[in-house]
């Protein structure tokens, strides 16, 4: 087995945060016109801006009403649903799995997006960032 030095760890741990930023670079389209450095910064700042210490109780807040409506959709789903669909407890566990979990993953993905595109929007409202 090949192990890395530490060194080569970093570098390499280093380029999958450069990667991730690319990744999200391509939900912003707005920040197309820019060149990329300005774009990576402009981008870390409005994730500073949206998910700093200052905005703890806002962001607590909203995981725990997105947390009730999940649990509250997840209790009529097994408890009134499936057994109306006369679905058994492993076809019930299975479209949890299937379905509202992938649901809940894409609605937590768009709303993270939500969050640093208001948080771009107002840190740089009088710029050139064209309003979508």
């Amino acid at each position: 087995m090949h192990k890395l030095s530490s060194r080569a760890r970093l570098r390499a741990f280093s380029g999958c945060i450069i990667m991730a930023r690319q990744t999200e670079l391509k939900h912003f389209p707005e920040l197309r016109h820019l060149p990329i450095e300005e774009q990576r910064e402009r981008l870390s700042q409005a994730k500073a801006a949206a998910f700093g210490p200052d905005q703890k109780l806002t962001r607590w807040r909203g995981n725990l009403l997105q947390f009730a409506v999940m649990f509250g959709m997840s209790v009529l789903f097994m408890m009134v649903i499936a057994p109306a669909l006369a679905l058994s407890q492993d076809a019930s566990a299975l479209v949890m799995l299937l379905v509202v979990l992938p649901v809940f993953f894409v609605l937590q993905q768009r709303r993270y997006l939500a969050l640093i595109r208001k948080s771009l929007h107002e840190q740089h409202a009088d710029s050139d960032l064209p309003k979508q």
